[in-house]
């Protein structure tokens, strides 16, 4: 099958370009075409009509809520974001019927991968129940940086340690064995304090954060530009040791530090709220 993927956030500059697009879609009959961006699919909606519409992983679906928005909305397959935790593809399980290998299939298929590989933990107390992007992230075709501490009182101590014995008897699809560098957590560990409780503003249901509440803080949580690495900084020593290692697993761009607790505080970290918009 052939799918077209539209994975762009487009300015209103760019629509007529789009409608053109979809002209040519129209006429030349794909599978599918994939698409995150609400105005874009509209436009799908109004010039491609007899191709069904895909919503991809960058519309950042994670709940039925979200899935039965999209297809009120003419969707006709939602592709599940990639950093779905062990616990929510369970759910999905639970409430879908899909097996395990029935979904990994899927993720096969919608991604292009060959392989997937599943880690048991992310970070402590993430309130993403565990997304990858806080815990592990890829550096190179098969070296990659996970979170560590050394302290085995800390709870994330036997999380990285559960996720390091498997990623070391982990290949990629290509059967090598990857290279793995601990990249450690903040010595100190980030908490909520009482002079942060004014600044939030809850949801009607939304769990309220309260003082001493730890964190998930993890330098992990970085976003790969063109040319730039930019890396979470929480005034912690550890802040240069993470400059110092990734500026070697990255020897071809600048490794930048950014002030991060205050985007900490409103939960995840540089990469949750990045988006990249191709040229």
């Amino acid at each position: 099958k052939v799918y077209i993927t539209l994975n762009i956030f487009a300015w209103d500059e760019k629509y007529e370009e789009i409608i053109e697009m979809a002209k040519i879609l129209e006429e030349i009959k794909p599978d599918a075409i994939i698409a995150a961006d609400g105005g874009i699919i509209e436009i799908i909606k109004q010039y491609a009509p007899s191709i069904p519409i895909h919503v991809s992983t960058q519309a950042n679906i994670v709940s039925l809520h979200s899935a039965n928005f999209w297809y009120k909305n003419g969707a006709k397959r939602m592709i599940l974001a990639r950093e779905l935790n062990k616990k929510q593809i369970e759910y999905i399980m639970e409430i879908t019927g899909l097996s395990k290998e029935e979904i990994e299939r899927r993720l096969l298929d919608y991604l292009g991968a060959e392989k997937v590989i599943w880690l048991p933990y992310g970070i402590y107390q993430d309130e993403t129940n565990e997304h990858v992007d806080n815990v592990a992230a890829f550096v190179g075709p098969t070296e990659l940086v996970l979170a560590w501490t050394d302290d085995q009182n800390d709870p994330q101590y036997a999380m990285s340690a559960a996720d390091l014995e498997l990623l070391e008897k982990e290949t990629d699809a290509k059967g090598r064995h990857f290279t793995i560098h601990k990249l450690p957590i903040p010595s100190i560990h980030q908490v909520v304090t009482e002079e942060d409780l004014p600044g939030y503003i809850y949801e009607e249901g939304e769990e309220e954060r309260y003082a001493g509440e730890r964190l998930a803080a993890s330098y992990i949580n970085f976003y790969i530009a063109n040319k730039a690495v930019l890396v979470p900084q929480f005034q912690d020593v550890n802040d240069q040791v993470v400059l110092d290692i990734l500026s070697k697993c990255f020897p071809d761009r600048k490794v930048v530090g950014i002030p991060a607790r205050d985007i900490l505080l409103g939960g995840g970290n540089i990469h949750c709220i990045t988006q990249q918009i191709p040229e």
